[in-house]
Parts: structure tokens; C-alpha cells; sequence
């Protein structure tokens, strides 16, 4: 009788133990709740674009400045006042735009119908998108090469 016990309990503690493990399997599989991501162009190319800082459903993501982004990220070649289109699948609510200068500052720049203009001067610049939806916010990270 004894012997029927502790298997029985040790049949229970299985079972126990496995669906633990299953279902850590099933969170590790789980996706990460992401924001829809931007597509921009120019001439009808597309600019890459790196994700940035976001708050997404239940999930915050941090990510570093975006002057040290831009390090990673491929630099676009423009003319000066060349236009960038902004495009999600899930348009936001609001969209703004920062640059970025080399003493990691930044000041708001404009954008009018989902369109950047760079500006006419040469020179690098880092553009950080920031955008909206109701559930959450989140910041991209581009950089173009202001060239004649």
C-alpha cells in the first residue's frame, strides 16, 4: 500500500513538472509585442531605419540615444532639401521629428504631410521619428548624408 502511494505521488509530481515545463515553453515561444514599423523613402528607395525607445502594449523598451543608434545604422546619400515620405501599415495618431546634432541635443523639426524635408546645407544629419497610437508610443532612428 505504502509503495502505491509514493508511486502515485510521484506520478502527480510528473505531471506536475511537465506542464510547468510546457508552459515555459509556451512563454519563451510567445512574441514580444512590437510597434509597426515605418517605411521611408527617397526617390522611391527605402531608407533604414532603426528602432528606438518604446512603450508597446505591456512591454517598455529602452533603447540607447539616438546619436549612438546612428552609429550602427547605414547612412543615406540625399540632395540638399531632398524629401523623405514616412508610411506605416497602422498609421499613427501623431507623428513628430527630431535632429539630432553632434552634442547629443536635439531640437524639433518639421514634418508636413508624413514628409521630412532635409535641409538645404551639406552635412550629416540623424533624424529621430517619434509616433503615437493608442497603444503606445515609439521612436525610430534614420540618417542621411546631405550632399550636392
Amino acid at each position: 500500500m505504502k509503495h502505491r502511494v509514493t508511486l502515485s505521488t510521484f506520478l502527480i509530481l510528473l505531471v506536475i513538472l511537465m506542464m510547468g515545463c510546457n508552459s515555459q515553453d509556451q512563454l519563451t515561444q510567445r512574441e514580444i509585442p512590437k510597434p509597426p514599423q515605418p517605411t521611408v523613402t527617397y526617390e522611391g528607395n527605402v531608407v533604414p531605419v532603426a528602432q528606438g525607445t518604446f512603450g508597446w502594449t505591456n512591454v517598455q523598451a529602452d533603447y540607447p540615444s539616438p546619436t549612438e543608434i546612428a552609429k550602427y545604422i547605414e547612412s543615406v546619400t540625399v540632395k540638399p532639401g531632398a524629401k523623405l515620405k514616412v508610411s506605416f501599415d497602422d498609421k499613427p495618431s501623431d507623428i513628430s521629428v527630431n535632429h539630432w546634432n553632434n552634442s547629443h541635443e536635439s531640437v524639433k523639426y518639421n514634418i508636413e504631410n508624413d514628409t521630412i524635408t532635409v535641409p538645404k546645407e551639406e552635412g550629416s544629419y540623424i533624424f529621430e521619428i517619434y509616433c503615437w497610437w493608442m497603444d503606445g508610443d515609439s521612436s525610430y532612428v534614420l540618417k542621411v548624408d546631405v550632399k550636392k
